[in-house]
């Protein structure tokens, strides 16, 4: 069975209006600006006399999008979407997409000195035009890191992937371009794919860990061997990452209890966090007969 694609529109087809001119990024679908003005194509509008890619056809249906950084501007334009799904930390997953350049002639620079770099925010993000002082991601406090391409070279239409993991809940997913101080170049994108990868992305701890745990007739049963400094939560996931129960327990003690009543025959993972930091994941299996 293919993987959740976690993106809605991934392909830029559906919109609230057809683009007449640049700047319309917000007639697509399910997709916002962040930054600056990111351009839609769809409707027989296909690229301007000045910025146009190698291929004005859309690599899948008639829908793209296009994005760029400007010395002049100092801008990075960045777009993004709230996700249906959450990115979870210990989760590993990949950004599936194609891509091409404009042409280098209507650069001015050569169009091999951007990367196109992956933020997530746990909250929505605030939203800025071309006159506000904020010039990229990297001044937002509450942006998150993800991920950064290497850099990308001219080309028609070509499949890329980028891999990352996630440092806490992510609720919205932004994409942008970096570089946009030392190189004038852009982006074209069609086809996303974000899906988690492989089996499961919670990977399981050494055994010599701080916390020991034990399944017994419909409970976890956690034990530590010295006394909590600190309160702590658990939760259970499946095997597909979805979160089925979360508990929350004080410091002071070395022995807990976590029931697994309502919950199916089969293989999951206890993660273990304090405050949002990851501590420990530990595999067990439930086999009630």
């Amino acid at each position: 069975m293919p993987a959740q694609n976690l993106l809605q529109n991934p392909d830029f087809e559906e919109y609230y209006g057809c683009p007449t001119f640049l700047s319309q990024l917000d007639s697509c679908k399910n997709w916002f600006t962040i930054l600056q003005n990111p351009d839609y194509y769809n409707c027989g509008f296909l690229a301007i006399d000045g910025i146009k890619p190698f291929d004005t056809l859309a690599y899948s249906g008639s829908g793209y999008v296009g994005f760029g950084g400007a010395p002049q501007a100092l801008t990075c334009e960045t777009f993004a979407q709230h996700l249906i799904i959450s990115l979870k930390p210990a989760l590993t997953y990949s950004l599936n997409f194609y891509y091409e350049n404009p042409k280098p002639s209507q650069l001015s620079a050569p169009g091999n000195c951007g990367r196109i770099e992956l933020f997530g925010f746990k909250e929505a993000p605030p939203t800025f035009t071309i006159w506000d002082t904020i010039h990229d991601l990297w001044q937002l406090p509450e942006a998150r890191f993800l991920a950064s391409s290497p850099t990308i070279y001219d080309s028609i239409w070509h499949p890329f992937t980028i891999n990352f993991t996630v440092p806490d809940t992510i609720n919205y997913f932004a994409i942008t371009i970096n570089d946009s101080i030392t190189c004038y170049t852009g982006f074209f994108l069609d086809k996303m794919e974000l899906v988690v990868t492989g089996q499961i992305g919670i990977k399981e701890t050494e055994a010599n860990s701080m916390f020991k745990i034990l399944y017994d007739n419909g409970k976890l049963h956690l034990n530590t061997t010295s006394l909590t400094t600190q309160p702590f939560q658990c939760g259970i996931y499946n095997t597909s990452a979805q979160l089925l129960k979360q508990q929350y327990f004080e410091s002071g003690k070395n022995s807990f209890e976590l029931s697994c009543n309502n919950i199916a025959n089969g293989m999951y993972y206890l993660v273990i966090k304090n405050n949002e930091t990851y501590l420990q994941s530990i595999r067990f299996v439930v086999n009630e007969k």
